[in-house]
């Protein structure tokens, strides 16, 4: 899935499997360009994971709110601004961040996912869900790689699709 994307991400790529999940991550290095700043990255006790595509406008106000709280960085990264800041605020670090961005948190201990996208959609998030498998990637193809996804057209929602640009659900 991520040797498809690899056009997306040409400055590094890493993969990590922790308990049921998987996440890989392409990397265009933009803010910090250090070893350090690779994706997936981990918070020190391993619990949190995260990959993420964008940028944080606001990641320099946030890590100093997120330093007065007592959280230590380690490098200059908004992708570890954002790791901290759901950390300490779960999903309601949406309501402070300004950017745009797709990303997804693993945590580890409850063994949940979370992700999500900026209010306009600018960055891609596409996915597939079937049972207890979720799958999702900046472009479709990487998805289509999965063994169980099968590619077909869902006629009852084309219509809509063409008029919004995506699916109403209804």
């Amino acid at each position: 899935m991520s040797d498809c994307l690899e056009h997306r991400g040409p400055d590094g790529q890493g993969q990590l499997v922790i308990g049921p999940a998987g996440l890989a991550h392409r990397r265009l290095a933009v803010i910090d360009l250090d070893e350090r700043s690779l994706q997936p990255m981990q918070t020190t006790d391993k619990r949190y994971a995260v990959v993420f595509n964008g940028e944080i406008y606001n990641f320099r106000e946030l890590r100093l709110d997120l330093e007065s709280r007592g959280h230590h960085f380690r490098t200059e990264s908004d992708t570890e601004v954002l790791l901290h800041g759901y950390r300490e605020w779960g999903p309601n670090i949406l309501e402070r961040l300004t950017g745009m961005f797709a990303f997804a948190v693993w945590d580890n201990t409850n063994r949940t996912l979370f992700a999500a996208r900026d209010r306009f959609g600018q960055k891609p998030f596409y996915f597939y869900y079937d049972n207890d498998v979720f799958v999702f990637g900046s472009e479709i193809k990487a998805i289509l790689e999965w063994p169980s996804v099968a590619p077909e057209i869902d006629l009852s929602v084309t219509h809509d699709y063409l008029t919004f640009g995506y699916c109403t659900g209804a």
